[in-house]
């Protein structure tokens, strides 16, 4: 049975200097490409597309933003997951004409919240090898782009899954791939795929269920490519390349501001722009290596350390779950786990870190504690004061484990 492709991705309205605004004043009366709305009391915009195939509904999205251009040229737009903004906006796919053997309930609707849990799959269960194969190749994989992490506890959770009365189902986990049109065609091109070749062979997945992966590596991305015809062979390989230098960067971020403008850029601007900067050579220069003391006010720094490194300043907090300085913002999920070493994303393309024996590392995504703010804060490392002092084992990983090449992508 033909797949058809629907969606409704959400979108955040933000001033120059990252603050969200309403998006009451976007939203208008259905067209032929579909409609603009609101979510969430009318903070966060919607858009509903016509649906179709992935293509298809690519250029009914990509009608909505010039309409959005044509009326409010100066909006800037964001999509992504919402992290650091105060909202959770989502990229909730809709397949269409391809029933589910059981009912399904999303318990992150607001009526669910008290009567629904969320779903454990049982990999014996067709629909459920289905829901495995969105969350291995799309829900895991976006979560991780930067910039893709949603805003919510809730909101994001794995095999968000819910059944339609039009006979299909909707896919709620992701966050918002509005942030360009060639991510947005590549997810729903993955999307079609996936669906495909469950109908023609439910245990095409089995494989990656037996082996106990949990996301798609870069090779495995190779089952969904067509062998016949030439033309879909072509297509989806172009789809599924797209999909993978997107989730596989490190350079990429989900929640530009900008997506107004990429949308309605000319085509050959439009493009995704990866950073490939993998022979770029770092100079190493001297590097203050300052410890914050945590006093009432996080205000006194001392020089621990200084070292040879790619960047100019490297800051250490020793932190309690309860006592952070005030800019600093921690997500839910980062518990300041005992003897583990928290390094912000922006110094992976410095440092490359072998396993320790007696810590572990981390790379977390940080925001200013203002709402507003969508950049996030760099050059940051932190740990569980309660762990003891680990800044000797900090400063060893930066003298040890800087680089002489940026990452490549």
């Amino acid at each position: 049975m033909p797949v058809k492709i629907g969606c409704d991705p959400e979108f955040l309205v933000v001033d120059n200097n990252g603050y969200t605004l309403s998006a009451s004043s976007l939203a208008y009366n259905s067209s032929e490409h579909g409609e603009i709305g609101t979510d969430h009391g009318g903070s966060v915009g919607e858009f509903r597309p016509k649906p179709g195939s992935a293509s298809e509904v690519t250029n009914h999205i990509k009608a909505l933003f010039t309409h959005i251009k044509h009326v409010s040229p100066n909006t800037k737009i964001m999509a992504g997951g919402g992290v650091g903004t105060g909202h959770s906006i989502g990229g909730h796919i809709h397949i269409g004409g391809v029933p589910l053997r059981n009912h399904y309930s999303s318990f992150t609707r607001q009526r669910n919240r008290y009567s629904q849990r969320q779903l454990n799959l049982d990999m014996v269960n067709a629909d459920h090898k289905l829901i495995f194969a969105f969350d291995f190749f799309i829900g895991r994989r976006l979560k991780k782009v930067p910039g893709g992490k949603r805003g919510s506890s809730c909101y994001g959770a794995l095999s968000d899954i819910e059944t339609k009365s039009h006979g299909g189902f909707e896919y709620r986990t992701p966050p918002s791939w509005l942030s360009d049109p060639q991510l947005t065609e590549a997810t729903l091109a993955v999307s079609e795929r996936i669906v495909e070749l469950w109908q023609i062979k439910p245990s095409a997945f089995d494989t990656f269920i037996g082996a106990g992966k949990r996301a798609a590596r870069k090779k495995d991305y190779n089952v969904l490519i067509p062998q016949t015809p030439a033309s879909a062979q072509r297509y989806y390989q172009d789809q599924v390349a797209n999909f993978k230098r997107v989730i596989f960067s490190k350079t990429y971020k989900m929640n530009s501001p900008d997506c107004l403008e990429v949308w309605t850029a000319p085509r050959e601007a439009a493009q995704i722009v990866i950073s490939r900067r993998g022979t770029e050579r770092i100079q190493l220069q001297v590097c203050q290596i300052k410890l914050i003391k945590g006093s009432i006010d996080f205000n006194q720094e001392t020089v621990v350390k200084v070292c040879r490194f790619g960047l100019p300043e490297v800051k250490i907090y020793a932190l309690t779950q309860d006592h952070t300085p005030w800019h600093l913002r921690l997500t839910r999920d980062i518990r300041l786990r005992p003897n583990t070493i928290y390094f912000s994303k922006s110094l992976r393309q410095y440092l490359k870190i072998k396993r320790g024996k007696d810590v572990r590392t981390r790379f977390v995504e940080l925001f200013q504690r203002n709402s507003g703010s969508t950049d996030p804060l760099t050059n940051v490392i932190f740990f569980n004061a309660n762990s003891g002092n680990l800044v000797p084992q900090i400063t060893t990983i930066l003298e040890t484990g800087a680089r002489t090449k940026l990452r490549r992508e």
